[in-house]
């Protein structure tokens, strides 16, 4: 098993402190996390916010996504100079630009396909988007979903934009660490565990691996749920104008 983190495509492995690695991978938020510390001696590598940062743990990767965050201790001489390094999955990749168009009512997967490919077309160059759009896979990673009614989006986060169709649906979507779109239903999503070998493993010194259930959800139950309509919900509102019936008054 060789552990492997890369900033920007250059291994900084050898730079690490492995027991300052703390990952947060969950379902409920959106936006996973990745900490580490780098300590660079004579100025080895100075990263950069905005590299993409790939942790790899042989041929499985643990997290993807990007440099948002860093905090600079220097030691001394100025020599050695400590980087905490705070990371955030590629959910930041996919909210760099605003949705501004309205969404004629269809299958939530094909929604969703049609906003990645707007994405793509009105962000010519960037490549994180061209990657999102050539990642999906309607048959193992986007799921046929039901209909959703028109949605229209006026300056808002795609991430934002994906959470409000799909809560609509009874489905759920995040971006995995290799850049791919996912859209599958409530029930069908459950908490994975793949920790790291470590209980079996020699490699490690003062390593902590912990692990806790809170705020998992592993199988939803919904009662009575309806999802598929695409009908208009119409309210009937009762106006007073402020004239009564003489039958209101009161009798003198």
């Amino acid at each position: 098993m060789a552990l492997q983190i890369t900033i920007g495509g250059v291994d900084v492995t050898n730079l690490v402190d492995f027991t300052s690695i703390r990952v947060e991978d969950s379902r409920e938020v959106k936006g996973d996390t990745f900490e580490f510390t780098l300590k660079s001696y004579d100025n080895a590598h100075d990263p950069s916010l905005g590299k993409e940062v790939i942790f790899t743990d042989g041929s499985t990767r643990e997290f993807g996504g990007v440099l948002i965050e860093l905090d600079l201790t220097p030691g001394e001489g100025q020599r050695l100079l400590t980087y905490r390094c705070i990371c955030m999955d590629y959910t930041y990749y996919l909210d760099r630009r605003y949705l501004n168009k309205l969404y004629q009512s269809k299958a939530v997967d094909a929604m969703l396909v049609e906003i990645i490919t707007d994405l793509k077309n009105a962000a010519t160059g960037d490549d994180h988007y061209l990657d999102f759009f050539t990642n999906i896979n309607r048959t193992t990673e986007i799921l046929a979903g039901p209909v959703v009614r028109e949605q229209t989006f006026q300056r808002i986060l795609p991430s934002q934009a994906l959470d409000q169709i799909a809560e609509s649906s009874g489905m759920t979507w995040w971006v995995d660490f290799n850049k791919h779109l996912r859209l599958v239903s409530i029930d069908f999503d459950v908490a994975p565990i793949d920790p790291l070998d470590v209980e079996t493993s020699t490699e490690y010194y003062d390593f902590v691996y912990s692990r806790d259930i809170k705020g998992v959800g592993t199988k939803p139950i919904i009662r009575d749920a309806i999802v598929k309509s695409t009908d208009t919900v119409t309210e009937a509102i009762t106006w007073n104008t402020g004239v009564f019936e003489a039958s209101q008054l009161w009798a003198e």
